[in-house]
Order: structure tokens, then sequence, then C-alpha cells
């Protein structure tokens, strides 16, 4: 999505560092008001040339960590044979702005390395790593290495971080001032998922989901070096971890997820919405394996397969997460595989804050794709929970708008509006949304314009109005509904059905296009040049000749829906989803058509007839017309949405060309069960071109139309086949397609 730079920061809140507070008064010594008698070393620290004290990976499983304890250990020389000649404990008050005084005698003339490592804990307490006792007087500078002691687990790992500061400095003086700079020597892994599916559809069946695991492409390291002889050359640990390669393994149903409708749900709280799963983890940094993907989320259940033969603790279902660099050109792929660093956030999904959901944005199991930001902890100053960054009012969604495009049905999406940040919390902008209009498929030269509104709702919560324009204060995050037109305008097609290449990838491609702008005023008084901005994009229907108009009156053109029942587009990828329950059965099981429809036959030429009387009938009551009801007929019967923007007494107002027409009043336009000549002309107009348009040969269809004389067969149509007479047991199960009329104007 466009912009998204601006919020890359934000979610670096999980990782939340308090600076420590500025003091007009002279550091304080740790030993005394005054310098000591004798040489030594006046120590200092700064934390990424901002003054932060401590820091933590916010979640469900990582607590907050700061530094405890800080070790100083001084090397005589710069390279790996150089020995440690002291080894002492800080005397650590959590102030960075104090200065503490090491008694060391040192050679001057003479280049010393100064190490210190802070700690999260306190030495009393057992570090994960050996320290500070993995350093002492005579060690070698080259063989200083961070090591997972015997007894510890991939649990301590998890939850321990440290610091680690070095300068190579030549001693002048008795006494010396050193500064040294901690950075982390740990990398971060913040996960946070929602829409877990309850089930996974896998050689054709649906394949209970019961765990969920976080995977590293490889086990975890046990040792770092603390030293780098290049300080600009990466360098990643070493004597892997046994059976460390998983992260996190979740079973669903004791951790409190329930299996509920088509995604597990569980109670949310302050600090995480519902139905979401939130973990965090501190791990050693990774060199990537190349072609392999670094990181995976996989979903596991037990898995049945064609022979009846069960698989407990199957891998039903695995997303490879992928990172596209911020510097990467435009149209660079991303990468799956990536190396893990030390002093870096790899964060799957948005937590802003553990205190509060507001902006969280896990990512998305109901798709196909999985986003990283990676985030070096260095680049990013916070001030408590607060940016200090300034960013504009953006829109975020939950779809990628390079991507996915919307079916030409009418649709709504829920977008949030994010106010502006600015280096003054107070300071709050004001911001417009708005709706700027762009051409689809240049074949067609047009510019469709006012098919996009937003709804808008009084003090009670209850809907007003559709409009064209939004505006906010400012002052807190704002979610607002977007309602998107159906989209049936009806297309030439070529002469005797010879499709050209350039005829395939026109109709393939026929969508109009709009972005949604929102402009940020300064000060509240001019709008932003630069709108943020997210793009909106919608196919038109196939246009089909059929063999039947309205009411049997000659032939007629129609409009097909891009995608089939039971079908979706995947928001991440924009690739069509076939679901489990894309095949149904035509319906109508306690009663015959007759009783139904009051017709035998149904309609052969459209559908619609045929949809309105079935309806009808059920309204009124009428013998056996309860049957209506989950059947096919009624299924694939979807309102037709046109709102559109007139003037009404003077005043542009936005209403629903089906309730309100300013020249007359028509019945509701529908998306309908096609008749058989109208599912066959489907076949006929695309010729051999049906797989160009995702079809697939001898593909059934259902219509609406039943057969004459049994109540137990009604007419299926397949792709790619000429045949006027086939009909089938309405208990059988088959694909259906959505079909509208083209307005009569057009």
């Amino acid at each position: 999505m466009k912009q998204k730079f601006t919020w890359m920061v934000w979610v670096c809140a999980v990782c939340l560092w308090t600076f420590a507070a500025c003091t007009d008064h002279e550091p304080e010594c740790n030993i005394c008001d005054e310098q000591p008698d004798g040489p030594g070393v006046w120590l200092s620290f700064d934390f990424n040339d901002e003054q932060q004290t401590r820091s933590t990976l916010q979640s469900s499983e990582v607590n907050y960590k700061d530094v405890k304890e800080v070790y100083l250990y001084i090397f005589e020389g710069n390279t790996a044979d150089a020995k440690c000649i002291l080894a002492e404990k800080v005397g650590w008050k959590s102030n960075i702005t104090q200065k503490h005084w090491i008694s060391a005698d040192l050679k001057e003339g003479v280049e010393h390395t100064f190490l210190a490592v802070g700690c999260d804990r306190k030495q009393e307490i057992n570090s994960t790593y050996g320290f500070p006792d993995i350093i002492e007087k005579g060690s070698k500078l080259g063989d200083c290495m961070a090591k997972v002691q015997q007894g510890m687990t991939q649990n301590d790992i998890a939850h321990e971080q440290f610091f680690v500061g070095t300068l190579s400095k030549t001693v002048t003086n008795a006494v010396e001032d050193v500064a040294l700079t901690l950075r982390r020597k740990v990398a971060g892994i913040l996960v946070y998922l929602r829409n877990i599916p309850v089930k996974v559809v896998l050689d054709g069946r649906d394949q209970p989901v019961e765990k969920l695991q976080v995977r590293l492409h490889t086990n975890q390291n046990t040792q770092l070096p603390l030293w780098k002889s290049n300080p600009k050359v990466e360098v990643f640990g070493n004597t892997p971890l046994d059976n460390s390669d998983i992260l996190f393994n979740v079973d669903l149903k004791n951790a409190g997820f329930t299996a509920n409708g088509e995604y597990y749900t569980k109670d949310g709280n302050d600090s995480i919405l519902a139905g979401s799963y939130l973990a965090g983890a501190y791990l050693l940094p990774i060199a990537k394996t190349a072609n392999q993907a670094t990181l995976s989320v996989d979903l596991i259940g037990t898995y049945t397969n064609n022979t009846g033969t069960i698989t407990e603790n199957h891998i039903l279902k695995t997303y490879e997460v992928r990172y596209t660099p911020k510097d990467a050109q435009e149209g660079t792929a991303a990468v799956t595989d990536f190396d893990i660093k030390e002093n870096t956030l790899y964060a799957i999904g948005k937590k802003l804050s553990n205190s509060t959901t507001s902006g969280d944005k896990p990512a998305d199991l109901s798709g196909n794709l999985l986003e990283l930001e990676i985030l070096p902890w260095d680049t990013v100053h916070l001030n408590n929970v607060f940016p200090t960054v300034i960013a504009p009012t953006s829109i975020e969604a939950d779809f990628n708008d390079d991507k996915y495009i919307f079916n030409s049905w009418n649709d709504s999406l829920i977008i949030t509006i994010k106010p502006a940040v600015d280096k003054n919390p107070g300071n709050k902008k004001p911001w417009m949304l708005k709706v700027n209009y762009e051409p689809g498929n240049k074949e067609y030269q047009e510019k469709p314009t006012d098919w996009i509104h937003f709804e808008t709702y009084d003090e009670l919560g209850k809907f007003a109005a559709w409009t064209n324009e939004v505006n906010g204060d400012g002052t807190k995050e704002v979610k607002i509904k977007v309602m998107i037109n159906d989209y049936a305008v009806r297309r030439n097609l070529p002469a005797d059905n010879i499709y050209t290449e350039a005829d395939i990838a026109k109709f393939k491609n026929d969508i109009r296009e709009a972005t949604l702008e929102v402009y940020t005023y300064d000060g509240g008084v001019g709008e932003s040049k630069k709108p943020y901005t997210l793009r909106i994009r919608q196919y038109n229907t196939l246009t089909v000749y059929s063999r039947g108009d309205k009411h049997g009156k000659g032939a007629a053109y129609r409009g097909i829906s891009r995608l089939d029942f039971g079908c979706e587009y995947d928001k991440q990828l924009g690739e069509v989803i076939v679901s489990n329950s894309a095949m149904i059965d035509w319906g109508y099981f306690t009663t015959g058509n007759a009783y139904v429809s009051g017709d035998n036959p149904m309609d052969y030429k459209d559908g619609e007839v045929t949809s309105d009387h079935c309806y009808e009938r059920m309204m009124k009551g009428a013998w056996g017309s309860h049957a209506y009801k989950g059947s096919a007929i009624q299924r694939l019967t979807r309102r037709f949405i046109h709102l559109k923007t007139v003037d009404m007494n003077g005043k542009k107002e936005v209403v629903d060309m089906n309730e309100v027409d300013p020249e007359k009043h028509e019945r509701e336009k529908n998306w309908y069960l096609p008749a058989f000549y109208e599912m066959w002309g489907v076949s006929l107009t695309f010729g051999a071109n049906y797989e160009a348009f995702g079809h697939k040969l001898d593909q059934a269809y259902w219509t609406s139309s039943g057969d004459n004389g049994w109540y137990k067969d009604a007419y299926i149509a397949k792709i790619g086949v000429e045949q006027a007479n086939m009909q089938r047991d309405k208990n059988n199960s088959y694909h259906a397609m959505y079909m509208v009329h083209f307005d009569e104007k057009q």
C-alpha cells in the first residue's frame, strides 16, 4: 500500500523506550562527590545517541526488560589477541547521566579496547549467556562470546536481551574519559495474528486446524561473538541448539481459542484484540539460507487423505513470510530469505502499545500472504508511546491495493482514518476524505464517476445518509464504511466470437479505478498538497450473448460476475480463492418445481423472471413455496446497488436508484441464477476462449430452469458444450454463476 513508511515507525511502540529525564546538575559519581585519587577511567554511556535506559518487546510472552547490571572489560590492544586486564561491575543506577569511576592504571600511549555489557537481570540471577563470568582477566578479545549456559533452554533465550558497546582508544592521560554506546546484540521477533482458520481445504477435504506454529528456517544459535574486527560486517551466531527452530507452538484450544464459524474466536482485552494471537521472543542473529523462507507460519491439524488414512500433527498450510526492502526500486519482488540481524525487530503485524489496542493491526491469516516489517531499533526514537516523527493523516485498510481488485457486484469496506502526528502531541490537524476518479480500461476511453460513497451515522449510531465527503477534527481514529456500486456496463463483443489476444486482454482488464484521498489541514487553514491515498479498483461484468431476452422477446445481452458462487479474491495476492462451499445443490427438496414457481416448466430464457416469480409466491405463502428458502435460486439472488448523486430540491444528495428515481419508480434490480438459455449463452459467447476467463471445459453450472414434468430434475449447462437438453438430479452439487440485466438505456 502506498505511503506505508509513516506507519513503520508506529509499530515500534511495541519496543517502548523510557527516556531518562534531563538534569541541570553535573553527573553523579557512583563512589564520591569528587574524583578519587590515582589513575582511572571516567565511564559514561548512551543508548543509540538518545538517553534511553531501557527497552522491551511487549507481548503476551515477553515481559518488560531493562538494564539492571553493566559490566566493563578493558583489553590492552585492539586485535583478537588483546588480553583482558580488568573485569569490573559498574555501579549502575539506571541513570545514564551519571559517570562511573573505574580504578585502572592504563599504559599511556597504548591503545586499549573498552567492552561494556548491559544485562537485563541482576548478577545474583543466573544469566542465560553466562555474564559476567564468561570474560575474566587474561581472556582474549577475539574469544569473547555470549554463550547459552548448560541447563538453559530455548525459553530462556526468548526472554533475555543484552546490550554491548565497544570502543578502541589510545590512553594519553592518567585519567581517561570513555563514552560507550550500548546496542542490543539480540534480535526480536514479534508475531500478531488474526483470523486463524478453523479448517483448511486440502486434497478436496475440510481438514481441521488444531495448532499454530511460527518456524525459523534453521535452529537457533547458542553463541555470538561480542567483538567485531570490522564493525561494518554483520556477525551471526553459531553452534545451533537442537530442536529450536519452532519459535512458538500453540495448541489453539488449550490457549483459550474456540472454533466458531470460519475462524477461531477468543475474548480480547485492553492489550490484545479479540480473536488474535500475540507473542514475542528474543534470539541471537541468524544468517539466511538462500531460497529458503527465513520465517514461516504453519497451520497444523489432523489430516485425512483420499484413502481414509489419518495423520495427526500434519502441516495443512504454510505462510512464508515475505519482506520488501524499504529502499527497493518500484516493482522489486519481495523476498522470503533474509538475515536475522542484531539490534533489529522483525514484526509480523503491528502492535503499538501493550496498554491499549488502539492502532493495532494483526497480520491476517484469511489470505495466503504475510508481510514483514524489519525495523532497526537504532533508527526509531520514541518518547513513551508518542512518536516524535511528523506524519500526515493516513488511511488504513485490510487489503493490498496493488493486487486486490473488487468483484463486479456491490461491496463495502471499513477503512480507518489515522490522525496526523505532530511533534507537539496537542497539535491536532483536521482532515478531509474524498474520492478522486480515474480512467480504468483505456481501451474504452471512459471515466466512470460517482460509484464510491461513504456512509454517515447520527449521534445514536443509526444510519443517516450516504455522502461524497467526510471531514474530521483529527482528535482520534475514525472508522468509515465505504460503499462500492455494482459495475455492469455492456461491452461490444468481437464479431463472430473471434477473439484476438488484444480482445482477451481488453476484457480481462476491464476495470474502473478511483483513489480515496485524505487531505491534512495545516493548522486548520489549508489542505495538504499531497494527500494520503488508497486505490480502489473494480472489475466490470463480462458481457455475454443470450438466446433469451426478458419475457422471451428475442435475443439479449447479459452481464456475468467475474466470480462464481462461493468464490472470492485473496485480499493480499488478488488471486481467486475457491471455497469448499463453491458447489451447491439446486434445492427444492420437499416439493416439486411447480409448487415453488407456479410454472411447469420454469422460464428457459430469463432467470430473473423465474427468481421474481418464486419470490412473489413465497411472499404470498402459496402452496409449496416455502421450499424457495435455501434453494439455489434464493441463494443466488443478490440486490443490485446503484447509489447516485442527484439534485433533490436544490441540494445534492446520494440516493439508491433502486428505490428513488427522479423520472420513474422501478422494482429492485437483482443479480440472479441464470436460466438455461442464458447459461448456455455463456458457453457460446466465449467459445474456445473459456479458459482465458477462468472457466474449465465441461464444468457444470446450475440454471434456474426446471425440467418439464420431472420434479427431481433441473437443467445444467456445461462450459464449452453446445447441447440443449441436459437435466440433472437436483440433489447433485454443481457450480453456480451470478447474472444481471444491463440497463435498457445502455
